[in-house]
């Protein structure tokens, strides 16, 4: 944190302070919408898996 010239606690301080300014965190971050969701979880149930190979996503880059 001395690089940005605040130590931590200043920090934290800093970070809490535009939280309460502004009543919402100071970054954004995105909840995956249901496709997505489904997808992660069909992924780690092992279904709808496709190997794909290096020169297999070159090839489809080439006829694009």
């Amino acid at each position: 944190m001395d690089r940005y010239g605040v130590n931590l606690s200043e920090a934290i301080n800093l970070f809490l302070s535009i939280i309460a300014e502004k009543k919402t965190l100071p970054f954004e971050f995105h909840i995956p919408n249901q496709t997505t969701q489904k997808a992660i979880q069909d992924v780690l149930n092992g279904q709808n898996i496709e190997e794909v190979t290096i020169e297999d996503i070159l090839c489809e880059d080439k006829e694009t």
